[in-house]
């Protein structure tokens, strides 16, 4: 059986402004790429994103991503940047 994987990538840039539905606003944006995937007859989506950022990290599980590889983030100076729990944001780690 052939595998069709559809990659998440900052080509449709997958971010969703920090407000007070950014969570809402999040799930709808895996909801339609969910949609797309069945669409295209995608059986895999794969999608980048950093554990720091806790709250999408949760969604991305609670919606059936599982992880599949490990990465490490690292800034100068070591501060936050756009790791963080609010940012909802999905990476390109190709």
């Amino acid at each position: 059986m052939l595998c069709k994987t559809g990659y998440i990538n900052n080509t449709f840039y997958e971010i969703v402004l920090s407000d007070n539905n950014s969570q809402e606003n999040f799930r709808t944006l895996l909801n339609v790429t969910s949609l797309l995937a069945k669409d295209k007859s995608l059986s895999r989506i794969v999608a980048g994103i950093n554990t720091e950022r806790s709250e999408a990290f949760r969604s991305m599980v609670e919606y059936g991503f599982q992880a599949d590889i490990q990465g490490i983030a690292m800034h100068r100076p070591n501060e936050p940047g756009y790791n963080r729990s609010d940012v909802y944001l999905i990476d390109d780690w190709r």
